[in-house]
C-alpha cells in the first residue's frame, strides 16, 4: 500500500532498477491497487485523530527527528499538536506548535557538556542529563501554555523518549494510547522501561562497545556486570521519575501510565550491524528524517558546490553544539586546517563572520545538511558523528571524519571507523596536523568510499521507507484502539525471571533434595538389608619380582579369607603357613635373587637418632586415621562387590590424554581462531568489487536462478510455496521447483520437476493421516518424521532431480518438515538458503538462525497457545516441557546429521570437507507461516520473517460457473466443508460418513463439500461436492457463512483472513492447536473428529450461524490480520530478492546464533557470578576471623582499687 506511493513518486530507486523494473512497473502499480482495494474492505484507514507529540526536550536535535513525522501526520489529514522548545520554521495545515521556552538551568548545562573542554564520559555525563531531562520535562508540564491543553482530547500521544517515563502520565489523564520516540536506538534503559527481553548473553553494553561480536565466556561476565551496572542506574532512573510522576499526576498509578505504551518506535535500523530479536511493537525507523527525493538546494550553495571542481567537505558539529562557541585554540586549529585542503569547505558556523577565514571556505548560520550530502560532489564529512549525521551520511554514501564530543558520538565514531568509512579524532585531541592528514586520507583512499557506499545499499534497502513504516504504525495504534494484542506476555518479568534463573535454583534445589534422600535410602539399604556382603570369590593377581609388595597385599587377603571370601592369590611368594578358603597359587621367579648390604647405611641409622625422631613423629601422623587400612581396604573392596562395580565413581575425565586434560587444545584452537579473524579483518575490503548508480541506491536483483526444493507428502505445504514461486516467476526470475505436486497450468520462467510419491510413503501418510486421529505428538511425530526423512532421501535419489545437479542456482528456497540435512544442496550449489516453513516458527526451527528460546513467556505448543503470563509453576512446567522439546529436537538433528552423511559425504554426492554445521550456516533467512496479530507475540530476529497467508489472494479469483450459481442461489448462506488437502472424505469410515450426511440434512443452509469421489450415497439436496475446490475463493464469497474445517493452518488463515468463523474438526498434527486458539478467540466451536456425532455437529453450526458473537469475533481478528504495511507476499518476494542481492545477507546473522541455551540464559555466568561472589565472602569472613581472634579484650581497671598513697593498681 505505501511502496505504491514510493513507486509512483518517482523515487530515487526507480532510476537504478534496470529493464526489470521497467518491464513490472505495470504489474506493481496494478498490485497495489488492488491490495489498497481489498483492504479497504475490510480495513478501514485511520480517520482524522487528534494527536498529541509531547517532546519536551534541551537537544533540538531529537526534535528534527520527529518534526518529519508529525508534518506527514498532519499532511494525511491528522490534527497534530506539538508541545517542545523548537518550533517549524513554516507554517503546516493541520499543525500547531506549542512552544515552551527552555529554562536558564537547562539551557546553561546543555552549553556545559557541549563546550566546555574537558572529557565527558558517561558515569559523569549521565546524572546531568538526567537532571536536565526531568527538570525540562516538569517544566513543560507545569507551564501555562501546556496547561491550557489539558481541557482538550486526544486520541493518541507520541512522546519523545528523553529518560523522562514520568510524562507517561498524560497518556492516562487523557485516556488514550501512547507511543514512545526514542532518537537514540533501544538502549537497555528504553527496554527496561517497555518489557522489552534483555539479551546481555549477545548483545554488548553500549559502556563496552557497540560491535556485535559473538563473546566468550570472560566476555560474557563481563558484560553481565555492566549489565547489572546498567539495571542500578535504570534503578535510580525509575526512582526518580516516580517521584516526578507523585508529584505530578497525584491520584494517578505510574505502573498503569506506563502500561499505556503501545508502541516504541526506535532511532536504528539492522544494517547497521546491532542484530537482535525485536518485539513487534519495536519499530525500527533509523533514517526517519531523510528525504528520499532531496530538495533543492539554495542557489548561493548549489553554486559554490557545483563550482568544486575537486568537490566539497561538509563541516557541521550538529545543532547542539555550536562552532562559534569554539575557544580561539581550536577555532585557529579548524581555520588552519582548511586552509590546507585544496577542496571547498561549507561550514556551518552561527556567527556572520570570521576573522581570517580562507577563500575556499563558505560559512552559513544554518546548513541543509541532508540536501548537501546528497549532492554528488560532496566528498566528506568532518562531523561530530550525532546519530542523525551519522544516518545521513550513511544513507547518501558520504565518508566522515569523525570529532565526536560526548553522548553516543564517541560510539557512533567507533562504530563507522570499525565499519571502515571513518577516521576518528576525539575533540580533545584535534590538532591541524591530523584533520589535514585525515581528510586527504579520507579523500585519497578510495576504501572509505567503496566501504560506506556498500552499507549505504544495505541501509536504503528496505521493503519501505522509514517514513511509511513510522506512519503505518502510528495509524495502525489509532485504528486498533492501542494495538493490545501486540502485548508481548513476558512484558512484566524481572530479569532473574526473563533468564530463568529462579526457575535453574529451584530444579537445584530440587535436584540437591533428591540427591539427599536418594544417598539416605542407600545408607538405610546398606545397613538394614546388606549389613555383609555375602561370600564371594576373589582373585588377587599379583605377578612382581618385589616380596614385599606381596607382603602388603597377604594380610588383606587373609582377613578377607577369615570373612568368608573365596581367596585365591597368584604370586611368587606363598605363605608359609594355611589360612581356610585361602588358596595359594605359586609362580616360580627363578635364580633367588640377592642384594648386597649396606653396612655403612645401617650403622649410620642405628648411630644417628635424629632418623628415628624423624619417622616417629611420621609414624604418629600415619597412625591416625578415622579407621585402620585394613577395615578401609576391606570395606572399599565390598562395597565395589555389592554395587557390581561401583561405575558411579568413575571419572568423568579418565580418558582425557594430556593434551586435553589441560585444555591445550582448546587454547589452540581459540588462538587460531583469533588468528583466522585477525587475518580476515586485514583483508575484509581486499575483493569488494561495487558498481554504485547515482551515488548509492541498491541495485536490482537481476534475473536469478531460483531452486525451491519441496520433498513432501503434504500437499498443504507446497500449496504454500507455489504462489510465492509464480510470483517470483512474473517477475523475471528463472524458479525451478521440485516437489511431489506441480502446478496444473502453465507459467513462463517455471519450470515443474515431479517426483512422483513411491508406495511407502503413500502408505505412510495414509496411516498418519487416517489412523492416527487424535493421537498426541509423541505418538504421531516419530512416524511423521520418518515419513519426512524417507521422501527428502527419496527425492535426493530420484532420476528425475539428479540431472539439476550439474546446474547453476543463485538462491535454494527449502519447505521445512524436520528434515535439514536437504542443506546439503546449499553446499553443492554454493548458493544462501532460505527455509520455508508452513507451520509457523516453532522450536524446531531457532537453532537454524541462532533464534533466542523464550520458554519464560513463550508457552510451548505442547502446553497452549493462548499468551497469558505464567505465574512460577506454570514457567516450571514450560521449562520441563521446553527440555522434552530440547529432547525432540536432538532427535531430529541425530536422524538429520545421520542422513547428511548418508547421502552427501559417503554415497549420493560425496562432497568432502563439507559438514552438516557448515550446511546449516547457509540458511539467510527463515520464513514463517505466521503473523503476528494472531496472538504468538514474541521477539524476532529480522531474519526471521513472517509470511502467515501468503497463499491467499487479495483480489478472490472468479468462481466456476456451478459453484457460483449454488453459492449465489441460497437464501440463507453457503457453509463449506473441507478436510484440507492431505486427508479425503472418501477416505471416511461409513459411520463417520454417514454422521456428516445426516447431520447436513438437517442444515437449512446449502452445503458446499471437498468429496473426492463422484458420487455419495443419500446424497442430501442441499449438498453439492466436487473433487477439488477454490477453498480461497468461496471463503471470501459474502455468501459463505461458516466453514466445517479440521483447521489446518492454511485452512485457518483463509477463514481467519476472510471472517468466516469456523467449525473445527481437528484430527492430528497442529490442527488441536489452531482449533484451540479459534475457540480461545471467539471465533470456533472445537468437537474433536473421534468425539464428532450428528447431535454435536448440528448444534455446532446452528450456534455459529445464529450467534453473531462468533462472526463479529473473526471480523474483528481479520481486520488485525489484514492490517500490514505490505501484503505477505510483498513481504516474502521483497526479502528473497534481498538474499539474493546481497549475496546471503550475512550482516543480519544475529551474534548470539552458536550460543547454547546455558549461554543463552547466562546460567554459566550466573553460576561464576555465585562462586565469586561466594570466594569474596569467604575471604571477608577470614579477615575477619582473623581480626577477632587477634584482638585481646582489656581488663577494666577498678576506680576503688587503690592504694593507700592513692596509686590506683596497675591491672596486668
Amino acid at each position: 500500500m505505501y511502496n505504491f506511493y514510493r513507486e509512483m513518486k518517482g523515487y530515487k530507486k526507480a532510476t537504478i532498477l534496470g529493464p526489470l523494473y521497467t518491464s513490472h512497473i505495470l504489474l506493481i502499480s496494478l498490485t497495489y491497487l488492488e491490495y489498497f482495494n481489498s483492504l479497504s474492505s475490510l480495513v478501514s484507514f485511520s480517520e482524522s485523530a487528534k494527536i498529541l507529540c509531547f517532546f519536551s526536550t534541551p537537544s533540538k536535535s531529537g526534535i528534527l527527528l520527529t518534526q518529519p513525522l508529525m508534518v506527514e501526520l498532519a499532511n494525511r489529514g491528522h490534527e497534530v499538536t506539538v508541545v517542545s522548545s523548537f518550533a517549524l520554521d513554516k507554517e503546516v495545515p493541520n499543525y500547531r506548535d506549542i512552544v515552551i521556552p527552555l529554562g536558564d538551568e537547562a539551557r546553561e548545562l546543555t552549553k556545559t557538556i557541549t563546550s566546555k573542554e574537558k572529557s565527558h564520559n558517561m558515569i559523569t555525563w549521565l546524572p546531568k542529563l538526567l537532571g536536565v531531562s526531568h527538570e525540562t520535562t516538569n517544566n513543560t508540564l507545569n507551564h501555562p501554555k501546556f496547561k491550557a491543553l489539558l481541557d482538550e482530547e486526544f486520541d493518541l500521544i507520541v512522546f519523545g523518549y528523553f529518560l523522562n517515563n514520568f510524562q507517561l502520565g498524560l497518556a492516562t489523564h487523557f485516556k488514550c494510547p501512547s507511543v514512545l520516540v526514542s532518537p537514540a536506538p533501544l538502549l537497555h534503559f528504553l527496554s527496561e522501561s517497555i518489557g522489552h527481553p534483555s539479551n546481555p548473553e549477545a548483545m554488548k553494553s553500549m559502556f563496552l562497545s557497540r560491535e556485535q561480536t559473538p563473546m566468550a565466556l570472560w566476555e560474557r561476565v563481563l558484560n553481565m556486570i555492566v549489565f547489572g551496572f546498567e539495571n542500578l542506574v535504570h534503578t535510580f532512573i525509575e526512582y526518580k521519575a516516580n517521584q516526578y510522576f507523585t508529584t505530578n499526576f497525584p491520584n494517578m498509578s505510574y505502573s498503569d501510565a506506563k502500561e499505556s505504551i503501545s508502541l516504541v518506535l526506535v532511532n536504528q535500523h539492522t544494517s547497521e550491524g546491532v542484530i537482535r530479536p525485536l518485539l513487534p511493537n519495536v519499530i525500527e525507523i533509523g533514517g526517519l528524517q531523510i528525504k528520499n527525493n532531496p530538495s533543492p538546494l539554495p542557489n548561493d550553495i548549489k553554486e559554490w558546490i557545483e563550482d568544486g571542481k575537486d568537490g566539497v567537505i561538509l563541516v557541521s558539529f550538529g545543532t547542539n553544539f555550536r562552532s562559534a562557541d569554539l575557544q580561539q585554540g581550536k577555532l585557529n586549529i579548524l581555520l588552519n586546517s582548511f586552509k590546507k585542503i585544496k577542496q571547498r569547505i561549507i561550514w556551518k558556523f552561527e556567527n556572520e563572520s570570521v576573522a581570517n577565514l580562507p577563500e575556499n571556505v563558505l560559512i552559513k548560520k544554518w546548513l541543509p545538511q541532508d540536501d548537501i550530502l546528497a549532492h554528488p560532489n560532496t566528498k566528506a564529512f568532518v562531523s561530530h558523528c550525532g546519530l542523525s549525521s551519522y544516518n545521513e551520511a550513511l544513507f547518501h554514501g558520504v565518508p566522515i571524519v569523525a570529532v565526536p564530543f560526548v553522548s553516543d558520538q564517541p560510539w557512533n565514531a567507533e562504530r563507522a571507523q570499525k565499519g571502515g568509512w571513518a577516521i576518528v579524532i576525539p575533540f580533545l585531541q584535534i590538532t591541524e596536523k591530523s584533520l589535514v592528514e585525515a581528510v586527504q586520507e579520507i579523500i585519497k583512499n578510495e576504501t572509505y568510499t567503496k566501504a560506506v557506499q556498500k552499507l549505504s545499499l544495505l541501509y536504503r534497502d528496505r521493503p519501505i521507507t522509514a517514513m511509511e513504516n513510522a506512519v503505518y504504525w502510528i495509524e495502525y495504534v489509532i485504528r486498533h484502539k492501542g494495538a493490545q494484542h501486540l502485548r508481548y506476555s513476558g512484558k512484566n518479568l524481572n530479569f532473574i525471571q526473563e533468564k530463568s534463573w529462579d526457575v535453574l535454583i529451584l530444579k537445584f534445589c530440587v535436584f540437591k533434595l533428591f540427591l539427599l534422600m536418594l544417598l539416605f535410602y542407600l545408607i538405610f539399604l546398606t545397613t538394614v538389608f546388606f549389613p555383609d556382603s555375602e561370600s564371594a570369590k576373589i582373585l588377587c593377581f599379583y605377578p612382581t619380582p618385589s616380596k614385599s609388595g606381596v607382603l602388603i597385599s597377604q594380610p588383606l587377603m587373609v582377613e578377607l579369607a577369615n570373612r568368608g571370601h573365596e581367596v585365591t592369590v597368584v604370586s611368587s611368594f606363598p605363605l608359609p603357613y594355611t589360612v581356610k578358603n585361602y588358596r595359594d597359587i605359586e609362580i616360580p621367579l627363578g635364580p633367588e635373587i640377592r642384594e648386597e648390604r649396606l653396612v655403612e647405611a645401617v650403622e649410620e641409622i642405628i648411630r644417628n637418632k635424629t632418623y628415628t625422631k624423624a619417622v616417629q613423629k611420621l609414624s604418629l601422623l600415619y597412625r591416625d586415621r578415622p579407621i585402620t587400612a585394613m577395615e578401609n581396604a576391606v570395606y572399599w573392596i565390598e562395597y565395589v562387590i555389592r554395587h557390581k562395580g561401583a561405575h558411579h565413581l568413575r571419572y568423568a575425565g579418565q580418558k582425557l590424554n594430556f593434551i586435553q586434560e589441560k585444555s591445550w587444545d582448546v587454547i589452540l584452537k581459540f588462538c587460531v581462531f583469533k588468528l583466522l579473524l585477525l587475518c580476515s579483518s586485514n583483508k575484509k575490503y581486499a575483493f569488494i568489487l561495487l558498481d554504485i548508480f547515482n551515488y548509492g541506491f541498491f541495485p536490482d536483483s537481476e534475473s536469478a536462478k531460483i531452486l525451491c526444493f519441496y520433498p513432501t507428502p503434504s500437499k498443504s505445504g507446497v500449496l504454500i510455496s507455489q504462489p510465492l514461486m509464480v510470483e517470483l516467476a512474473n517477475r523475471g526470475h528463472e524458479v525451478t521447483v521440485v516437489s511431489s505436486f506441480p502446478l496444473p497450468y502453465t507459467v513462463k520462467n517455471y519450470r515443474d520437476i515431479e517426483i512422483p510419491l513411491g508406495p511407502e510413503i503413500r502408505e505412510l501418510t495414509k496411516l498418519i493421516t487416517t489412523k492416527e486421529r487424535g493421537h498426541k505428538i509423541l505418538t504421531w511425530f516419530p512416524k511423521v518424521m520418518r515419513m519426512c526423512h524417507l521422501i527428502t532421501n527419496y527425492t535426493l535419489n530420484h532420476d528425475n532431480f539428479k540431472f539439476l545437479l550439474d546446474e547453476e542456482f543463485d538462491l535454494v528456497v527449502f519447505g521445512y518438515i524436520f528434515n535439514n540435512f536437504q542443506l546439503g544442496l546449499a553446499n553443492h550449489f554454493k548458493c544462501p538458503s532460505v527455509m520455508l516453513s508452513s507451520i509457523g516458527f516453532i522450536h524446531f526451527l531457532s537453532e537454524l538462525v541462532g533464534h533466542p528460546s523464550n520458554p519464560e513467556a513463550i508457552k510451548s505448543i505442547l502446553v497452549g497457545r493462548d499468551e497469558t503470563p505464567m505465574a512460577f509453576w506454570e514457567r516450571l512446567l514450560n521449562m520441563m516441557v521446553f527440555g522434552v522439546e530440547n529432547l525432540l529436537n536432538y532427535y531430529v538433528e541425530y536422524s538429520s546429521q545421520k542422513y547428511f552423511e548418508w547421502v552427501f559425504l559417503d554415497i549420493l554426492y560425496n562432497f568432502p570437507g563439507k559438514s552438516y554445521t557448515e550446511a546449516k550456516e547457509t540458511v539467510a533467512f527463515v520464513m514463517a507461516n505466521q503473523y503476528s496479530s494472531e496472538g504468538w507475540i514474541r521477539p524476532l530476529l529480522p531474519n526471521v520473517i513472517e509470511i502467515g497467508g501468503l497463499q491467499i489472494k487479495n483480489n478472490p479469483s472468479p468462481l466456476p460457473m456451478d459453484i457460483k450459481e449454488w453459492i449465489e442461489g441460497s437464501k440463507d448462506g453457503v457453509i463449506l466443508v473441507s478436510f484440507g488437502t492431505n486427508f479425503m472424505s472418501a477416505d471416511l469410515q461409513e459411520e463417520k460418513l454417514n454422521i456428516l450426511v445426516s447431520s447436513f440434512r438437517k442444515i437449512k443452509q446449502r452445503i458446499i463439500w471437498k468429496y473426492e469421489n463422484e458420487t455419495v450415497e443419500n446424497l442430501p439436496e442441499n449438498v453439492l461436492i466436487k473433487k477439488w475446490l477454490p477453498q480461497d475463493d468461496i471463503l471470501a464469497h459474502s455468501n459463505t457463512k461458516a466453514f466445517i474445517s479440521h483447521c489446518g493452518l492454511s485452512s485457518y488463515n483463509e477463514a481467519l483472513f476472510h471472517g468466516v468463523p469456523v467449525v473445527a474438526v481437528p484430527m492430528v498434527s497442529d490442527q488441536p492447536w489452531n482449533s484451540e486458539r479459534a475457540r480461545k478467540s471467539g471465533w470456533a466451536i472445537v468437537i474433536p473428529f473421534l468425539e464428532i456425532t450428528e447431535i454435536k455437529l448440528v448444534e455446532a453450526v446452528q450456534e455459529i450461524i445464529k450467534n453473531e458473537t462468533y462472526t463479529k469475533a473473526v471480523q474483528k481478528l481479520s481486520l488485525l490480520y489484514r492490517d500490514r504495511p505490505i501484503t505477505a507476499m510483498e513481504n516474502a518476494v521483497y526479502w528473497i530478492e534481498y538474499v539474493i542481492r546481497h549475496k546471503g545477507a550475512h550482516h543480519l546473522r544475529y551474534s548470539g546464533q552458536k550460543l547454547n541455551f546455558i549461554q543463552e540464559k547466562s546460567w554459566d555466568v550466573l553460576v561464576i557470578l555465585l562462586i565469586v561472589c561466594y570466594l569474596i565472602f569467604k575471604f571477608l569472613k577470614f579477615c575477619v576471623f582473623k581480626l577477632m581472634s587477634s584482638y585481646q579484650p582489656r581488663k577494666n581497671v577498678n576506680e576503688f582499687d587503690v592504694i593507700k598513697n592513692g596509686i590506683p593498681k596497675k591491672n596486668l
